[in-house]
């Protein structure tokens, strides 16, 4: 009976046991699988200083060709780009990622606030198709996606379309539509679309919807004016669809920010600093006295005195 117990104490005690030993060997393999992947990453660092180092000397000066010693102004290179550090310009480019991801998504939406006259009701199914009642003449105040607004806009619509051009004399007078839109201070007009009313087809528009590229005319957008005040809304689908691929680094619209790389500014050399040991002559003024001419140097000798 005494033999049992002491067995059985013997192996649940403090005794050596196979598994730690397995836990022995696995922290060991984990700590050398640690100190392995930190080595690359240590030597990419200190082979990105020794760069960045040499490159500081190169814009200082501080390399020397031979047995000439180049200076400052030597040194600097009008236009040279700053050589971007791979590991410590990771947190700019994921900056301008996000970047590059927020400008796209505010340029699919148009907002713009009104104030004038008038009473309208106007839709805009594509540049191909617009639909409107009444009229108005107001100043638009928001933004046109990244892009801010400030513009004067005038609608004519059905009936006072209508009326308006049979007093012109015009044979389409019971078809046509008009809008016009002029950047505040401009003369020549942002946009002004003279549409067929219920067909599918702008007779003009100039110049912002013949300059835009195909995927961009087919924006959808409304607006409303009632009295003195007003306000248009819109989606961008060609913008979204910018938006969407900007996500797999496809920027269709071409209007992300490029990486931006300082300039090789000329360095700051302050006057009175000595430089590469050469001391800076000293006045020889002295009691309110001025200074001694320069010496007169000779062709074949020493200066005259």
């Amino acid at each position: 009976m005494f033999d049992v117990q002491h067995s059985r104490d013997s192996s649940d005690g403090f005794g050596p046991r196979q598994e730690d030993g397995f836990f022995g060997t696995a922290i060991l393999a984990l700590a050398l699988a640690l100190l392995v992947s930190l080595l690359p990453p240590r030597m990419a660092l200190a082979q990105a200083e020794a760069e960045e180092q040499e490159t500081y000397e190169t814009q200082r000066g501080d390399v020397s060709f031979g047995s000439k010693r180049r200076s400052p102004e030597e040194a600097w290179v009008p236009g040279a780009k700053r050589k971007l550090n791979p590991l410590r310009d990771i947190p700019s480019r994921i900056g301008l990622y996000f970047e590059r991801r927020a400008l796209d998504a505010v340029d699919v939406f148009s907002i713009q606030g009104a104030i004038g006259s008038g009473l309208a009701l106007d839709v805009e199914l594509t540049d191909f198709a617009h639909f409107g009642l009444g009229g108005s003449s107001v100043r638009l105040f928001g933004a046109r996606g990244r892009e801010m607004v400030h513009d004067t806009d005038h609608h004519l619509h059905f009936p006072l379309s209508n009326i308006a051009y049979a007093a012109l004399g015009d044979d389409r007078w019971m078809l046509l539509h008009k809008r016009t839109t002029h950047p505040v201070g401009a003369s020549n007009p942002l946009l002004e679309d003279e549409c067929v009313w219920l067909l599918p087809a702008v007779m003009n528009g100039a110049p912002l919807r013949k300059t835009r590229p195909t995927w961009q005319k087919f924006n959808l957008e409304g607006g409303v004016t009632l009295g003195f005040l007003g306000g248009r809304v819109g989606l961008r689908p060609g913008e979204l669809a910018d938006f969407l691929l900007g996500f797999f680094g496809v920027d269709i619209a071409h209007d992300d920010p490029a990486e931006y790389t300082a300039p090789n500014a000329m360095p700051n050399i302050p006057k009175k600093k000595r430089l590469w040991g050469v001391k800076p002559p000293e006045s020889k003024k002295q009691d309110g006295q001025s200074p001694a001419p320069p010496a007169a140097q000779t062709q074949d000798g020493p200066p005259r005195k």
